[in-house]
């Protein structure tokens, strides 16, 4: 009999949630059953599903029209009931109430998906602390103890959180998946387009949306050729103050888009010099796709699997990463090299490499609740 998973996902569409071909890959040639739910309006990518429903041989997707976080409603509740998942796998931490409130109404147990959960700044929000610096850590670890009494595991996707795994603690590690992209061959570094910086990505505080202003508007002041592509919405103040900043500095020289379909975001990318990373975490899909397209990436530090001078540049200030754009513009072998750690580091997030770790954590989680309902 096929596992079923039911999934509360924050956004699901195929062309832009690299996840959504992690499901895929497990419908198809796993014989996992899924049936996701997910918001019909996705704001972090700044699109809306033109469906309410889909099926896709073995994974089944309801748009609901609510606005993240998804809450318990007769809607969801039915689905969860008609479908009577083994497991129920939720993400981000938002939708942890609503998995546990359909576990127990299905008797289910609970995966959670994060990004981060041992970086007490990634794993709060503001509101958990009241905003009170010194009771950060203390209110971090305590909303740890509540989530891992709530869900049968916790599925963490930042490689570097792996080294604060503790014993006792039901954490895993998932690789965050990258897609392969549909050219077969990269385009080779000589017919890069030197005079065009792509950034391709939400613009917010937590993002390094100021860094992103700061460092786009110096390297448009000093090269007077260069162009810059950015792509995505402005969802706070300082992503909003960093868009004006850049235009501002590079008037038609800047192009900027709130959306583009994925195909179209990686053909920017696969034709570019290199990208930037600018925040101290986060823009992962970004990373993975440059590292796909065999593109150099410029980060701001080190996080994530980025490695300085393996498959990045370290930028840590402007003018350090004005430097590291005319190094990368005046030397192909400089951008091979990058390329090659890219496409190495990139290896472990394959989509069917994610799809077999996660098929292993869903049939231990969904084992372990059989057993106790026959023996329990």
């Amino acid at each position: 009999m096929a596992l079923k998973v039911m999934v509360i996902s924050a956004g699901y569409d195929a062309q832009l949630n690299e996840m959504s071909h992690v499901w895929q890959a497990l419908a198809d040639r796993w014989a996992v059953a899924v049936q996701v739910v997910a918001p019909r309006h996705d704001q972090l990518k700044a699109r809306r599903a033109p469906l309410s429903r889909a099926q896709h041989g073995g994974l089944s997707i309801t748009w609901v029209e609510q606005a993240f976080p998804l809450r318990l409603s007769p809607e969801i509740l039915a689905l969860a009931q008609a479908f009577q998942p083994d497991v129920l796998f939720a993400g981000p931490r938002e939708h942890l109430a609503l998995a546990v409130a359909l576990g127990r109404e299905v008797h289910a147990p609970v995966l959670l998906h994060t990004e981060y959960f041992y970086a007490d700044q990634r794993w709060l929000r503001r509101r958990d602390y009241l905003g009170i610096s010194p009771l950060r850590g203390l209110m971090a670890q305590r909303v740890r103890r509540r989530t891992l009494a709530q869900a049968h595991t916790v599925c963490i996707s930042d490689p570097q959180e792996q080294v604060h795994f503790q014993a006792g603690d039901a954490v895993a590690y998932l690789p965050w998946p990258h897609l392969r992209q549909a050219a077969a061959h990269p385009l080779p570094q000589s017919e890069r387009d030197l005079s065009t910086l792509v950034y391709i990505g939400s613009l917010f505080r937590a993002k390094g949306a100021e860094r992103l202003g700061v460092y786009l508007a110096q390297a448009l002041a000093e090269i007077p050729d260069l162009q810059v592509r950015v792509v995505g919405p402005a969802l706070d103040a300082i992503g909003q103050a960093a868009l004006e900043r850049i235009q501002a500095a590079g008037g038609a020289r800047v192009q900027w888009q709130e959306s583009l379909p994925r195909a179209e975001a990686e053909a920017l990318i696969a034709r570019a010099f290199c990208i930037l990373s600018p925040g101290d975490g986060m823009g992962w899909g970004q990373i993975g796709d440059a590292w796909m397209a065999e593109t150099p990436v410029i980060a701001a530090c080190e996080h994530y699997d980025l490695r300085a001078n393996v498959n990045c540049l370290i930028a840590a200030t402007a003018p350090d990463f004005v430097a590291a754009v005319q190094r990368l513009r005046t030397q192909p072998a400089e951008r091979a090299r990058l390329a090659q750690g890219g496409q190495h580091s990139v290896a472990a997030h394959a989509v069917e490499a994610v799809a077999a770790t996660l098929q292993g954590l869903l049939a231990r989680a969904a084992s372990a609740t059989h057993r106790e309902r026959a023996y329990g």
